[in-house]
C-alpha cells in the first residue's frame, strides 16, 4: 500500500513538472512580458537633413551657428591620406579641417582629390550679410594636399570648388578670430576686426 502511494506522488510530480519549469499553469495563460508590440512603440526622432544647422558630430563650437545659415554637414572625424579631420565631400573632392570649424583669418585645410587636377579654383561669398571685404584667398598646393584657406570676414559663406570636372559646394559658417581656441591663435595672424566671439542678433 506504501509503495503505491508513492508510486502515485512521483506520477504527479512528473506531470507537473513541465508547468513548473516554463512558469506556466495552464495552456491557456498568456505570456507575462512587458514589452509593448513593435507598432506601438514612439517613432525615432528625425534626424538632421542636409541643411542641418546642429554641429558637426565631435566637433567644438564657440557657440551654435544662426538657424538662418543652413549648414552643409561635415562627416564622421576620420583620417583620410593619414590627416585626421572632419570633411566636406563634393563631386570626387574632399575638403577636411582638423578641429571641425572655421575661423576668420586663416584656417588649415586639407584637399583630396579622387583624379589629377593641375589646378583647383576656390570661390566663396558671404550669404547673411554686407558683401565680404576680399575673396577667399588659398596659398599652398593647387592640386590637393595641405593648403591654407583665409576667409576675410565672419557670417555665412557659400563655397564652391573645382578642379576639371571634380567639383564641391558647401554653406559654411565662418566664427570671428577671437573664437579661435588659445593654442590656435599663435598659428593664424591675427585679423583687423577683432570682432568680439559673440553669437550674432537674430
Amino acid at each position: 500500500m506504501v509503495h503505491k502511494t508513492y508510486q502515485g506522488l512521483l506520477t504527479v510530480f512528473l506531470l507537473l513538472l513541465p508547468t513548473a519549469c516554463t512558469g506556466r499553469s495552464g495552456p491557456s495563460e498568456q505570456p507575462t512580458s512587458r514589452e509593448e508590440p513593435l507598432a506601438s512603440l514612439p517613432a525615432p526622432h528625425d534626424t538632421p537633413s542636409s541643411s542641418s544647422t546642429l554641429p558637426t558630430v565631435g566637433a567644438t563650437y564657440p557657440y551654435l551657428a544662426p538657424r538662418a545659415c543652413r549648414m552643409t554637414p561635415m562627416s564622421v572625424h576620420e583620417a583620410r591620406q593619414r590627416f585626421p579631420a572632419w570633411w566636406l565631400d563634393g563631386h570626387d573632392l574632399a575638403i577636411g579641417t582638423p578641429i571641425g570649424a572655421l575661423y576668420e583669418g586663416e584656417n588649415k585645410l586639407y584637399w583630396i582629390w579622387q583624379h589629377p587636377a593641375p589646378h583647383l579654383n576656390l570661390v566663396g561669398v558671404r550669404i547673411d550679410g554686407p558683401p565680404s571685404k576680399g575673396p577667399i584667398i588659398m596659398g599652398g598646393p593647387e592640386s590637393g594636399g595641405p593648403s591654407t584657406v583665409t576667409f576675410s570676414a565672419t557670417g555665412c559663406w557659400s563655397i564652391h570648388a573645382e578642379g576639371n570636372d571634380q567639383h564641391l559646394d558647401a554653406v559654411v559658417y565662418v566664427y570671428p578670430w577671437t573664437c579661435r581656441p588659445e593654442g590656435l591663435r599663435s598659428r593664424s595672424t591675427p585679423v583687423a576686426s577683432q570682432e568680439p566671439c559673440t553669437p550674432p542678433e537674430t
